[in-house]
């Protein structure tokens, strides 16, 4: 068919455009009128809404009615025999025909031309594996924060392994930050969420996979982390697959490596000594990087989103608080004398009548309360005492 340019006058293709806009037409009945495609047909009308004055049509892109050189034919045919059980690349094709013979035509044109010269041929089965998961991101920095760990060998014997936490933000890519552990536990979650809390604000909702520490899908508020994320009114989404986090598995494979390859060269050879190594790397990689995706170096995308009223931190509660919602929390029973047993020892407590009481167990540090605090408290229970670990 020729090209909408020889067939019509612009004045007759912007009627149609008009009353596809104002939907006087379908989009059907639009693309079926003039032959066209749809996505010919959205092209059309967005250059006519920015200038409808100055419309007019232009030539489509690409050689549609030429004649392909026999030589590129043979090659496309050499290719697709080659491909043999993996399918038939038709972007791999067309790279091929540019290369060779500067004959330029794109993954469309090529799969369209083979599907009419030899339908037998291209309808052999795509034998590469399902298409990507097409990733979805959200408009807003704090909106959704996406958490993982991986395990990576820097230090100790052949076999060893630590790991590697990191958080990104779904939004500007911005790598929130991350921390090098000897074990992963709850615990050392915990800590790396804390520090990026007190640093960035409360993000509205952070991707986790389905680890048990993490919980299940309607299950989280039962386990430690659950009831942080509630107490902080934070939602929380569990991946059903690890494709699904794509955007955080893609940066935990760059990261470890880089990471890896970082700490060795430094010597660093224990946890502590590493996390300055890796907020320098982080910072730098914020500062300059380029994202592919979003075309924009995440410092800058997360600056862009500052101008726009698009964050959605809100904002850090106070520290005991934090000392609070982000604990384990164990029922002990109490012993003569107001003592409870913990960590292999006996704690003197204040003067209660309660035969049952509560440990809240933060880091190095632990409270005693009367009560079972809850995931939505906004006070601390009675405190019976406080100790150091």
């Amino acid at each position: 068919m020729k090209q909408l340019l020889y067939r019509m006058p612009p004045s007759l293709v912007k009627d149609y455009l008009v009353k596809f806009n104002s939907r006087q037409m379908s989009r059907e009945e639009v693309c079926q009128t003039l032959g066209i495609s749809k996505t010919r047909l959205y092209e059309m009308r967005t250059k006519w809404l920015r200038d409808s004055d100055q419309f007019s049509i232009e030539v489509s892109g690409g050689n549609h009615a030429c004649v392909w050189p026999p030589e590129c034919v043979a090659t496309v045919l050499s290719l697709i025999g080659a491909a043999g059980d993996d399918g038939i690349n038709f972007a791999l094709i067309s790279d091929e025909l540019a290369r060779r013979y500067g004959f330029v035509k794109n993954r469309t044109a090529v799969m369209r031309f083979c599907k009419r010269e030899w339908p037998l041929l291209a309808a052999r089965p795509n034998r590469r594996g399902p298409k990507a998961v097409k990733r979805w991101q959200v408009g807003s920095a704090g909106e959704l924060w996406q958490h993982d760990s991986t395990p990576m060998h820097v230090w100790g014997e052949i076999g060893d392994k630590q790991s590697l936490i990191l958080t990104i933000d779904d939004a500007t890519r911005q790598m929130v930050g991350g921390t090098l552990c000897d074990r992963e536990t709850i615990r050392e979650h915990f800590i790396l969420f804390r520090r990026l809390f007190e640093l960035m604000g409360i993000p509205r909702c952070i991707y986790t996979d389905g680890f048990t520490m993490f919980g299940h899908e309607g299950e989280d508020i039962k386990t430690r982390c659950g009831r942080m994320f509630r107490g902080l009114g934070i939602e929380h989404r569990i991946a059903p697959s690890p494709q699904a986090k794509g955007k955080i598995e893609r940066s935990m494979r760059t990261f470890q490596h880089r990471l890896a390859t970082v700490l060795r060269e430094m010597g660093v050879r224990s946890c502590l000594d590493a996390q300055p190594v890796i907020d320098e790397h982080l910072r730098h990689w914020n500062s300059t990087h380029v994202n592919e995706t979003t075309g924009m170096i995440p410092d800058k995308a997360y600056a862009e989103c500052v101008a726009k009223g698009l964050v959605l931190y809100a904002p850090t509660p106070l520290p005991h608080m934090l000392d609070l919602h982000i604990s384990s929390q164990q029922r002990r029973s109490v012993s003569g004398g107001n003592t409870v047993a913990f960590d292999g020892r006996k704690w003197v407590i204040g003067d209660t009548l309660r035969k049952h009481v509560w440990l809240v167990i933060h880091d190095r540090q632990f409270w005693v309360v009367e009560e079972e605090p809850s995931p939505l408290a906004t006070q601390w229970p009675k405190k019976l005492g406080q100790f150091r670990l």
